[in-house]
């Protein structure tokens, strides 16, 4: 017995694929079912080209083992359509249904003739041919695709992706953040209004940012220009000239390694607020260093000119010399200065690098590999300083630390902070020196950091505890751990407990938790008097025989039900008595095991 399934999916000929009937081909010969066909666009949205029941409609027609497809509009050329059908759509003679539901992809050809398309104002996909076509997108986001010839493609308002394709290509975002593309041909791509990103791949091409904080990518010869705003400007690879401009505001130029040709920049600002140059991206392997200093980079004066010139590597090297990769036109090599190269790399060869703050919210500041300065602010904030030596502050909210090589000095200000490192625990010493905690890697990996106002140091494998003091919440919770079960806690458990606290529950409360556990029932008895309770408090958290005054004091509050059970253990693990003792054990901090909550 043969099971019934489609074999193919094509375009009726004989007339142009838009306007055409769409004809499935099944293995057997096939009659009506139940249930509904839709032929929905794959861009747009998944606009319904068509919905119809199998045995009412009037736009699907059955005949031997085909069934066609008759759709109420023209379809687009260029465009990809789904056929969406259940299995119980179709029957074959023995009263079997399809052996599967399916969902398949019919494409139509690009059209035989120039186009000339305008969109609506909403979102469109335009999609031209392999000829000269003009495409416009109006408004809404908009795909419009050029393909072959000499395409002329118009974004309109809001945000859209034009694409040129082959040919010499004319891409004019308009408003909106818009990504222009153009892989081939000699192309003049135009952002327009807002943030966009344009690129161009091969030939010689014309990029403007216009106003706004554009970035623009070149992967051969080109004219660029950022206009207004903030805009990074990108030579992946030169292999003819590319000349280049960033127009008002701070702009950024970066470039590939081993560019063939010079790239000439003429309008860089120098100094405080102005433009910057990211020469690490000069190199495949930059080392992690002022590469002014390692003989890798200069600045050379040439009559009004300054040429960024590079030694791929370096003074330690012999292979390769000084060459010329950027002229910066009208520029004086002296008024360079560390604002004007990426992490703040001085021309004088200082090891200072950048000095970043944040603001009241949540902030990410990423240090480079110099020795910069960050300064979080309020908020919970994330800082990874990198290589360098490092001056990490947290401010005030819960914040954290990523330590690289180098040696940093973290302060974490107010709230409960953590310092992270991917060495393992057993792989680090950690002490305490004047009042700060040291973290030193033994391997070398990281250096040897300062911390303070730090609560948690989470390693690879285990984490380690630093808030011990009498109002640290770490501390409270080692204390009550082990006055409640006269033993050193183990580290899963105090993994726990800590992300308990740091959910928001009290001491009281695990307190409580304690008290009704398995295992003090065990020490203590299922049903301790009051008398015993005390006794053993006494024997397990202060390891002494009870005193007469403290003993009646701790019976009759008991006895008058003044207290829990749960609340005197409390008190017992943060008398000064305790907290002293305790310290002796954990007063350079203590490890455990984060606790990882799952969510259902």
């Amino acid at each position: 017995m043969t099971t019934l399934s489609l074999t193919s999916i094509a375009f009726a000929t004989g007339v142009p694929e838009p306007k055409a009937n769409i004809i499935l081909t099944f293995n057997a010969p096939v009659t009506a079912g139940s249930g509904e066909i839709v032929l929905r666009s794959v861009y747009n949205d998944g606009f319904p080209v068509l919905t119809e029941d199998i045995a009412t409609s009037g736009r699907i027609t059955i005949a031997g083992n085909t069934v066609t497809l008759d759709p109420s509009v023209d379809l687009s050329f260029g465009g990809r359509y789904q056929v969406i059908f259940p299995s119980g759509l179709l029957r074959d003679a023995a009263g079997g249904t399809l052996d599967q539901a399916y969902d398949t992809v019919v494409a139509t050809s690009l059209s035989p003739v120039a186009l000339r398309l305008d969109g609506t104002g909403g979102e469109d996909r335009l999609v031209g041919s392999n000829l000269a076509d003009t495409l416009s997108g109006n408004g809404g986001n908009d795909d419009l695709e050029g393909w072959d010839g000499n395409d002329t493609l118009h974004g309109g308002g809001d945000n859209d992706t034009l694409l040129g394709g082959d040919g010499d290509d004319l891409l004019f975002g308009g408003d909106g953040n818009d990504n222009l593309y153009d892989d081939s041909g000699d192309n003049v791509l135009s952002g327009g209004a807002g943030n966009d990103f344009l690129t161009a791949a091969r030939g010689t091409n014309k990029l403007s940012g216009g106003a706004g904080d554009d970035v623009l990518v070149v992967n051969g010869g080109a004219i660029m220009d950022g206009g207004d705003g903030d805009d990074l400007l990108h030579v992946n690879s030169a292999d003819s000239d590319v000349t280049a401009s960033g127009g008002a505001g701070r702009d950024v130029f970066a470039f590939a390694p081993r560019l063939a040709s010079v790239v000439t920049i003429t309008d860089f600002a120098t100094g405080a607020g102005g433009d910057v140059l990211d020469p690490y991206q000069l190199f495949s392997d930059a080392p992690a260093a002022n590469l002014f200093t390692t003989g890798h980079l200069r600045l050379q004066q040439s009559g009004g000119d300054t040429l960024v010139q590079i030694d791929l590597d370096g003074a330690a090297g012999q292979q390769s010399g000084f060459r010329t990769v950027v002229a910066l036109r009208n520029t004086k090599a002296d008024t360079l200065t560390s604002d004007n190269f990426a992490q703040g790399m001085s021309p004088s060869g200082s090891s200072k690098g950048m000095t970043l703050h944040g603001t009241a919210e949540r902030d990410y500041l990423y240090g480079g590999v110099l020795d910069d300065t960050l300064d979080g602010g309020a908020g919970d904030d994330l800082l990874v300083g990198g290589a360098g030596n490092d001056a990490l502050d947290g401010g005030a909210g819960r914040d954290l630390f990523w330590s690289d090589a180098g040696n940093d000095v973290v302060a974490g200000g107010a709230g409960l902070d953590s310092a992270s490192y991917t060495a393992l625990l057993s792989s680090v010493r950690i002490t305490q020196v004047d009042g700060a905690t040291r973290v030193e890697d033994l391997l070398g990996n990281q250096g040897t950091d300062l911390l303070t106002g730090v609560e948690r140091i989470r390693f690879s494998d285990l984490s380690w505890a630093l808030d011990v003091g009498i109002d640290g919440d770490a501390g409270k919770v080692y204390r009550l751990y082990q006055a409640a079960f006269d033993r050193k806690p183990d580290a899963a458990g105090l993994g726990y407990w800590l992300s308990v606290t740091e959910f928001g529950s009290s001491m009281e409360s695990v307190a409580s938790s304690f008290t009704q556990s398995a295992e003090f029932r065990k020490l203590y008895g299922d049903t301790p008097t009051n008398a015993e309770l005390v006794t053993r408090y006494y024997s397990n958290v202060l390891h002494r025989a009870p005193d007469a005054g403290g003993y009646a004091y701790w019976v009759d509050v008991l006895d008058r039900q003044l207290a829990s059970a749960s609340q005197v253990l409390n008190h017992f693990s943060e008398s000064r008595e305790n907290v002293d003792a305790v310290a002796k054990i954990i007063g350079g901090g203590f490890e455990y095991k984060p606790f990882t909550w799952s969510i259902d």
